[in-house]
This record gives C-alpha cells, structure tokens and sequence, in this order.
C-alpha cells in the first residue's frame, strides 16, 4: 500500500482496520482500493464503514482472484478439519492471510516454511478422546510469491 499510496500525491490515507474510518479526515469524494491480498471480510466491513460515512465514495475491489480463491478454499477446508498449517513464505502477505483467515473460524492454524517447522504437538488436539471428528488434518500449501 506504500507505494499505491505514492500515486496520491499525499492525499491519500491507508486504512487497515474500520477503527481507522472513524479517523478519516473530511472527505468529498473518496475512492477506496484495495491491497491485492487483504481478506474478504475485512475489505467488506471496511468498505461500508467508508461508504456510510462519506456519501460520494466510489468502491473500486481490487483484490486479486487468486487470492480470493485461496481464501474461500481455506474457509471451506476449515470445516473439514480440525487443525490447518500454512505452508509459504514467512514473510508473504498472502500467506499470513491464510493464517488469518483459518484462525477465523476457531481451529488451531499454523504457518510454517518448512516441514521442519511442523510440530507434532498441534495434532494433539485433533486426536483427544471424545474427540467428534477422527483426526483430519491437512495441509493448505501455498507458494509464496
């Protein structure tokens, strides 16, 4: 977002989370982008915030599919299993969405670079007894670019 935000010629304003709405100086017009790997859930609630507050504001998503795709595959695995590991780079924006994004749904989520990095430990959970699924943890790989 650094250097979209370059563009502006310092009139634009980086939000990252709706809190940061409320601090938007007045605007009269507006026109939200967005980073290519922020999450869905995220980029909605902050694109209504901005809309509710500013009336002549022009929504452009600019989130990659690719990475929409990925995000969308990680909730639906995610109710599949009980523990996920993140297989990318480990300072890839995309990859600690996915971390993001599987935290959400309320099971243990990992990311790791290596194999190396996997810990046996954070299978436990996934095979206690009483456990209501038998254990079913796979890995989402995804390659950092």
């Amino acid at each position: 977002m650094i250097g979209l935000d370059g563009y502006t010629e310092g009139h634009g304003h980086v939000v990252e989370k709706v809190e940061d709405v409320a601090r938007l100086p007045e605007l009269s017009r507006v026109y939200v982008v967005s980073q290519s790997t922020l999450d869905g859930e995220t980029w909605l609630q902050i694109t209504e915030a901005i809309k509710a507050r500013f009336d002549n504001t022009t929504v452009k998503n600019t989130i990659c599919d690719a990475t929409t795709d990925r995000q969308s595959e990680v909730m639906e695995l995610c109710k599949e299993v009980d523990v996920i590991v993140v297989v990318g780079g480990r300072n890839s924006s995309n990859t600690k969405k996915l971390v993001k994004v599987a935290s959400r749904s309320g099971i243990p989520a990992y990311q790791v670079e290596t194999e190396e990095e996997i810990e046996p430990a954070w299978f436990k959970v996934a095979i206690q007894p009483g456990s209501r699924r038998c254990f079913n943890a796979q890995l989402a790989h995804h390659e950092s670019r």
